[in-house]
């Protein structure tokens, strides 16, 4: 694979969850040594629980959980409890899956509201499954409410779309980036407007090197094919896409 290209295969065969820290990590390396020491960056995250998806994931128990077996192995209701018989029962695998995104902050803009003390300037969004609602309407409503509050604020943000699966629906101004698998756009508050710049190609194509607004009037450059590059060869994707059958 040479940096041009792109691996359809992560997504196809379910290995995105895994891949996707990586190329996070990537992003995170790239901004933190280009911004130096005016802005700090850093990469949060949230765990969400989702059906499991095909791959690796890993399943989330509860701390306590209290069953009764009868001596044919059944799950029964505990003693004492007056239940009508189930008419079936049964178990659906639960994913635990973690979200990441990249959050800039200017490091001499103080915000005592801010749980790090300085002021988030621009957010970078790599999309997940559950931000393009694979797993279900609520995540995809949730993710599309938190990109409406940053459109809504005077913080840039940047989303970056590699998945063929899943729902898209666009801010009316990159609309035309429907036409693409594979797109990335970024915006900023100016004076008077918010700003949007866009991209969009096939997956034959090479990946762009793409504006990341910052506070205005400031932005920086990204070259996506080299941090995807680095990811995927860095973490031995090549190797470890060969052994799958």
């Amino acid at each position: 694979m040479s940096a041009a290209c792109f691996d359809e295969r992560l997504e196809q065969l379910g290995y995105w969850a895994a891949f996707h820290k990586h190329l996070i990590i990537e992003l995170f390396t790239t901004l933190r040594d280009e911004l130096g020491e005016e802005y700090w960056v850093d990469v949060e995250s949230e765990i969400i629980l989702v059906p499991r998806p095909a791959g690796p994931a890993r399943s989330a128990s509860p701390d306590v959980a209290v069953t009764q077996l009868s001596q044919s192995g059944s799950r029964r209701p505990a003693p004492g409890a007056d239940v009508t018989p189930v008419i079936l029962e049964a178990d659906e695998p639960i994913g635990e899956l973690e979200e990441n995104w990249i959050v800039i902050r200017r490091r001499d803009w103080p915000d005592p509201d801010d749980r790090l003390g300085s002021r988030v300037v621009s957010i970078v969004e790599l999309l997940s499954p559950s931000n393009k609602g694979v797993f279900g309407e609520r995540d995809f409503r949730k993710f599309l409410s938190k990109r409406r509050d940053y459109l809504l604020s005077t913080v840039s943000h940047t989303e970056i779309d590699l998945l063929a699966g899943g729902t898209r629906e666009f801010p009316h101004a990159v609309e035309r980036l429907s036409e693409f698998p594979l797109i990335v756009w970024s915006s900023q508050v100016q004076e008077t407007s918010r700003h949007y710049w866009a991209w969009g190609w096939r997956t034959d194509e090479s990946l762009p090197t793409f504006v990341l607004p910052l506070d205005h009037p400031r932005i920086c450059s990204v070259d996506l094919s080299a941090c995807y590059e680095r990811a995927y060869q860095s973490n031995h994707w090549p190797s470890r896409l060969s052994m799958v059958r």
